[in-house]
């Protein structure tokens, strides 16, 4: 059976609301007659302070910018955004007499920029999803995404975590750090050293790892077996319950033939005050991992 298509969130920062508006219909119509049959999530705010909030909840594959709003304007509306959330895609509206912002905003970081006088269903859909699509591929260039799982990979992980982590201590906001080991080996039947086969359990336990955790939520592939998860809002005393869901999406996947096999997982808090590193947090998650005889 085919999953259904998951639609794209798009956010869009914009004060106008005609503007607003207009570009959930654009996004709307436009897909419709591309038949694309996953279709559009649209969250719309008039603030970048809202905008931030709202990225801070994660989940987002493209942001809509106008640069002009009530709490910032201009090109630096744009630096903002990117210095906190540098993983999310932006299209930049503009006016008609403001086209050379437009410009300005690629060289500075926009995917693109689109004149709202100007505005198709068909164009703006093909720019967001093309936005999307070489924001993938200039992340994959730059080893932000894992190849084979197209999750974070360590260095993506890293730098994204980083910033969750500062977002968490600013707002006294709960984070438990994991780190999930896998055994990857071939399944009974396979030959010695199948990689087609450990690729495979590699691709279904990232996909586990997709399903079993929010979209708020980090994750990463951080090493040949290794994955890492980030869970936001999530106090220390939330620990015992997050690793017993991820053993039962385990139980759950190995019930049917193409399982992940064993999966072994340790946890760490991110203390309110404590300034500990990503790459300390996964190494104290790492050692906090049950013993083999004592794994689920």
């Amino acid at each position: 059976m085919t999953a259904n298509p998951v639609p794209l969130r798009i956010l869009v920062i914009d004060h106008d609301p005609v503007d607003r508006a207009a570009a959930e219909q654009a996004l709307f119509t436009g897909g419709i007659a591309r038949g694309d049959q996953a279709g559009y999530h649209v969250e719309s705010v008039t603030t970048l302070a809202a905008g931030l909030r709202s990225l801070s909840g994660g989940g987002f594959d493209a942001v809509l910018l106008e640069l002009s709003l009530p709490d910032s304007d201009g090109i630096q509306t744009l630096r903002r955004l990117r210095a906190s959330y540098p993983d999310v895609p932006v299209v930049v509206l503009t006016r008609l007499d403001d086209a050379a912002l437009g410009v300005q905003a690629v060289q500075a970081g926009a995917q693109d920029f689109l004149v709202k006088e100007r505005i198709h269903p068909h164009v703006l859909v093909r720019v967001v999803r093309y936005a999307c699509e070489r924001h993938r591929v200039q992340s994959a260039e730059l080893g932000i995404i894992d190849s084979l799982t197209q999750l974070y990979s360590l260095r993506g992980f890293t730098a994204v975590a980083d910033q969750v982590f500062r977002i968490g201590r600013r707002a006294s906001r709960g984070v438990v750090v994991l780190v999930v080991k896998t055994d990857a080996t071939p399944s009974e039947g396979a030959e010695d050293g199948d990689g087609g086969e450990r690729e495979a359990r590699l691709l279904r336990t990232g996909a586990l790892l997709r399903t079993t955790f929010r979209a708020s939520d980090v994750i990463g592939r951080i090493g040949p077996d290794l994955f890492g998860v980030v869970a936001v809002d999530a106090p220390e005393e939330t620990i015992s319950r997050i690793i017993e869901r991820v053993n039962d999406a385990v139980g759950e996947a190995n019930a049917w033939p193409d399982g992940v096999g064993s999966l072994t997982v340790g946890a760490t808090p991110l203390g309110a005050t404590e300034t500990a590193s990503v790459v300390e947090l996964i190494a104290r998650a790492s050692r906090a991992m049950p013993a083999p005889d004592e794994a689920p």
